[in-house]
């Protein structure tokens, strides 16, 4: 029948073959049912028919019969009434899905109209009006679709939402808003449609809506970044766990797309025909995507062709950089296994370039001219500390510094009741760098990086939960002894009233507040079908929640008093690449990077650098909770050595090492950057 086909439509005439660039090219006359329907034969290939062929044709009511029986599947596409989210729908339709569409109760008329028009195609509708930021909604979105049309194979979690909000004027509540609906509801898409193709038996595509603020911060647009990155951790978590199930996994991620929702990520008020004009600029090809651009990479990665891809965040359209890649090459990045990591630097005035790169590891010394008087005391170790014993440092000396001479160890402590012990106390308390304040230090990382702090010259307010109180107070003590102010601020980091109430009170005791380390953090290995959307909040609450408020009122503060600072936050090397059964806690490290390169944007024209690390494996008590669970200690400590080519696990002095360099002046030429610390393990 096929040949037999081809052959009557070549004796037509009004065929011709068209090349895949739209650019310019006019389609108010083709049939969409025809030119988006594809079928092969030997003979012939079919692009564009440029007369509609009549409704009542034959040749038409066999395309559409055909074009019925041969359902491909059910796909669902959330947040589908209007601009790329409807374009996607469509596409699958002609691609041969039926298509479950979905919006909130608002869009409800614009869905209606959605459902007509697949059903006008052939293929089968529904409309289900759901808020995917609620568990049971979700639940009960999918459960419907599976039971309408007997199976769910593509899942298309595309509803989001944007606002142009600087971080200062930025509330909790529009965080969490803009969290949930791009962030939360992924997870939610994720985790119920990965357990309904899994029971199906089958295999499936799920599809996530990242952005270019989701691979390179943008300025103003803080939640929106920090949820897009977290989409792409997500998105690299579920592609583990999910893939010995047949399921891939990937997110799209649109530039400057023209819809409506493109105006509220890019600064307010600018007329849309200028805002246009200035986007083209920024593209290779002169041109802004549109809704059709981003339809087309979905359905790639929703057919059959895109099996061997997963755990990618491909590009749509243009990305808004210097490394702008045309749409031509989008499915050559999918292609590329890996994950994107795009860094960046604020621009600094000329001065500042012009100074000289300093050593990457800052230097610890003492005044040579009392220490001369004790050469036996001396020893200088190299960099390479493995196997190093550290227990007879003296730390007051060993990171005090002056220009004379360079000391890592000094093999034997000083008396406390000797001449240079007094004297080098008098002068460690009387040059003070500042204040450092440091969230989550009663233990692991943050506790090191808290005495590394006082250890180089800062004054440093410690923070915790209450059930830490014994063990911070104990904290405060040691710095104290090292000649350092120190004070105990117990406070609940994820809640604003208490982080901004704890900024103040740092401010009022110490008279500034100079560093901020949002170290805090929790985390569980738990599969995504296990985890809870309470245990979700609470993970990205704890995680990312806590990073945006600390980085908001130590930002404000250090803006306040004009010269300027150093933020830092808390990500991980699975911040960086995903991994199985630490879903919340990938995306929430994923946003952590995400915030850190906007707030690095906006932060940069007062002084202030913002930047995180990156912890691989490190002996800590949270350890196990990212690893599986039941492993005993010694096991897992083994089992992590062998991933890194040093073959150790790290330690959180590795950690504080890092803090120390980019708390100090050093560091100023080093903003938006997430800094690897992971002994090897994985490379950026």
């Amino acid at each position: 029948m096929a040949h037999v086909l081809a052959a009557r439509l070549v004796g037509t005439g009004p065929i011709v073959h068209s090349e895949p660039d739209k650019r310019g090219t006019d389609d108010s006359n083709v049939n969409p049912t025809i030119a988006y329907f594809s079928f092969s034969c030997s003979a012939l290939s079919i692009r564009r028919l440029r007369k509609p062929v009549p409704s009542h044709s034959r040749l038409h009511r066999w395309l559409l019969l055909k074009h019925r029986m041969a359902s491909k599947g059910t796909a669902l596409v959330t947040g589908s009434a209007r601009g790329i989210g409807r374009a996607i729908a469509l596409r699958l339709a002609d691609d041969g899905f039926d298509v479950a569409v979905n919006d909130i109760p608002v869009q409800s008329e614009a869905l209606a109209q959605l459902v007509a028009e697949i059903s006008a195609k052939g293929r089968k509708s529904s409309l289900h009006i759901a808020d995917v930021s609620l568990e049971d909604e979700v639940r009960g979105m999918v459960e419907a679709v599976a039971n309408h049309y007997g199976s769910l194979d593509v899942m298309v979690a595309n509803a989001g939402i944007a606002k142009w909000t600087s971080v200062f004027d930025m509330t909790a509540e529009q965080w969490d808003l803009t969290m949930n609906v791009n962030a939360r509801s992924a997870f939610l898409c994720y985790k119920y449609a990965g357990m309904q193709m899994i029971k199906q038996g089958k295999g499936g595509r799920i599809i996530g809506a990242s952005s270019v603020a989701g691979k390179r911060g943008s300025v103003f647009n803080f939640a929106y970044t920090a949820s897009k990155f977290a989409v792409r951790g997500l998105t690299q978590a579920a592609a583990l766990e999910f893939g010995p199930h047949g399921i891939t996994v990937n997110a799209y991620a649109p530039g400057a797309v023209d819809t409506d929702m493109l105006p509220h990520v890019l600064p307010p008020g600018t007329p849309r025909d200028t805002l246009l004009e200035e986007m083209k600029k920024l593209s290779p090809q002169k041109a802004v995507g549109t809704p059709t651009d981003i339809a087309n990479v979905v359905s790639f990665i929703a057919s059959k062709e895109s099996s061997f891809i997963t755990g990618q965040a491909s590009g749509s359209a243009f990305r808004i950089s210097h490394t702008s890649l045309p749409v031509s090459t989008t499915l050559l990045e999918v292609c590329i296994p890996g994950f994107m990591y795009l860094v960046y630097q604020t621009a600094l005035p000329a001065s500042r370039r012009d100074s000289p790169i300093q050593p990457s590891v800052p230097r610890e010394a003492f005044c040579g001219s009392k220490l001369r008087y004790h050469p036996s005391t001396m020893e200088h170790v190299p960099a390479a500390r493995r196997g190093t014993d550290d227990s007879n440092v003296n730390p007051t000396i060993a990171c005090f510094s002056c220009s004379a001479l360079s000391i890592r160890r000094l093999r034997k402590p000083l008396p406390s009741h000797s001449r240079l012990h007094r004297w080098s106390l008098l002068k460690h308390r009387m040059a003070s760098k500042g204040t450092a304040l440091v969230t989550g230090s009663a233990r692991g990382i943050g506790r090191a990086i808290a005495l590394r702090l006082a250890d180089d010259g800062f004054d440093v307010a410690v923070n915790d939960i209450p059930v830490q109180s014994e063990a911070l107070a104990q904290l405060v003590a040691e710095i104290s002894a090292k000649g350092r102010k120190s004070s105990l601020h117990i406070a609940d980091v994820s809640l604003e009233d208490e982080v901004r109430g704890m900024v103040e009170a740092v401010v009022n005791h110490h008279g500034s507040l100079d560093v901020m380390v949002a170290n805090a953090g929790i985390a569980k290995w738990t599969s995504v079908f296990d985890m809870t959307t309470e245990q979700w909040d609470l993970t990205m609450n704890v995680n990312a929640r806590s990073a945006f408020l600390c980085y908001k009122y130590a930002g404000m503060q250090m803006i306040k008093q004009g010269k300027g600072g150093r933020i830092i936050g808390a990500s991980s090397v699975l911040g960086k690449q995903g991994s199985p059964f630490n879903f919340a806690y990938t995306a929430s490290k994923f946003a952590v990077r995400g915030l850190t390169q906007a707030a690095a944007l906006e932060f940069g024209p007062h002084g202030i650098t913002v930047n995180a690390y990156a912890p691989g494996a490190i002996d800590t008590d949270m350890l196990p909770h990212v690893l599986p669970p039941g492993t005993p200690r010694d096991t897992l400590l083994e089992e992590m050595k062998k991933l890194s080519p040093q073959k150790a696990v790290g330690t959180p002095t590795d950690i504080a090492n890092v803090v120390s360099f980019i708390a100090s002046k050093e560091s100023s030429f080093i903003t938006g950057q997430t800094m690897s610390v992971n002994g090897g393990t994985y490379f950026d």
